[in-house]
Order: C-alpha cells, then sequence, then structure tokens
C-alpha cells in the first residue's frame, strides 16, 4: 500500500472511531458533509478537471481562499464520474460553523450543480457517505491530514 493510499486508510478509520464522531462534551469537534452532483456536460464545460474543481472550491478563487482557511484546515474527500454525472463527497473538520448559502453561492460561481446536500455534525449522513469500499483512486485529502505520519498505521 503507498503512503497516501495508508493516510487515507488511516483518516477514515480515526473518523470511524467513536471519539472522533462523538467527541466529549467538553471540546466539541464540529464537521460538514458535503454531497455534490453535477452533469457531465455542465462539469467539463466548466472545469477541466476534478483537480481544477477543488482547487477553484478551495483556494484558486480568492473569495474562495478566506473562506476555507476561516472554517477549516482539513478534509477528504472522494469522487465518481459515469457517463452522466460526476459526484462529490467532502468531509471538512470544522474551524467555525458558517451558513450553507456561503458554501452554495462559491458553488453556483465554478459549476451549477444539479444537487447540493450540505449537513453539519451529521453522523448518519457521514457513515452512509463514506463507509463504503475503500478506491484509492477517487480518494484525497488536504490540510494537516496531508503531513500527519504514517509510522501511525
Amino acid at each position: 500500500m503507498k503512503i497516501l493510499e495508508k493516510r487515507i486508510k488511516r483518516i477514515l478509520d480515526e473518523l470511524n472511531s467513536e471519539n472522533r464522531i462523538k467527541p466529549s462534551p467538553k471540546k466539541k469537534r464540529d464537521f460538514c458533509v458535503i454531497k455534490i452532483t453535477i452533469p457531465l456536460n455542465k462539469f467539463y464545460k466548466n472545469v477541466k478537471s476534478v483537480g481544477d474543481f477543488l482547487k477553484k472550491l478551495r483556494n484558486n478563487l480568492p473569495y474562495n481562499r478566506s473562506f476555507f482557511n476561516r472554517i477549516s484546515n482539513n478534509g477528504i474527500y472522494n469522487y465518481t464520474i459515469d457517463e452522466e454525472k460526476v459526484e462529490f463527497n467532502i468531509f471538512i473538520e470544522l474551524n467555525e460553523m458558517f451558513e450553507k448559502s456561503e458554501l452554495t453561492s462559491k458553488i453556483l460561481k465554478i459549476v451549477e450543480p444539479s444537487k447540493i446536500v450540505i449537513s453539519f455534525n451529521d453522523n448518519e449522513l457521514y457513515k452512509k457517505t463514506f463507509n463504503r469500499e475503500f478506491i484509492v483512486s477517487d480518494w484525497g485529502i488536504w490540510g494537516s491530514f496531508r503531513n500527519e505520519s504514517v509510522e501511525r498505521f
């Protein structure tokens, strides 16, 4: 297993652990799950690739960079592409809560999706979205998740 694969597997294991999803009442860790479905023709008309979309969403556009720096340092995502649509599932550890409309407007400036679901601290949606077969080719990480040691595996 490659280093990136090991990191992603460890992050998913941590996120699935009881301590991560159900934090102690003293120190609550908020999180956000974002599910985006984009028709394939609109996706490739507005962005070149999955990486380009995520880059524009997170930090390429000046009005997005400050937003994401404020709300989160870490995230993990997966995506699927078929002949009709591109689907993104994004998990973000939150530094602070935000209005759903803030993120929705940022997504709409990049591409018009057919469906957007933004949910805060929804354990059921998290488990349903991220508890599936681990396929390395369609997963990615950002933030300090990238720098965590592999030896902890």
